[in-house]
């Protein structure tokens, strides 16, 4: 989490790794899935990482490879 806050890229994480941060406004989570299973994983990262071509590309991939609902 520290490169992520330090900008360097972004992570898929359990939501109770970075529930405090998200809370705070210090990551952003880009989309609204959650993948029932034992344990669950969220895309987060400073805000300006969502803006760049690369992110945007696994994000749009990413989202893609998890089944709806």
């Amino acid at each position: 989490m520290e490169a992520v806050l330090a900008g360097r890229g972004i992570a898929l994480v359990r939501y109770s790794l970075v529930a405090d941060l998200l809370n705070a406004d210090l990551l952003q989570c880009p989309m609204d899935i959650s993948v029932p299973a034992e344990y669950q994983y969220y895309l987060v990262a400073p805000e300006a990482k969502f803006r760049t071509d690369k992110v945007r590309a696994f994000v749009s991939w990413i989202t893609g490879q998890v089944p709806a609902g």
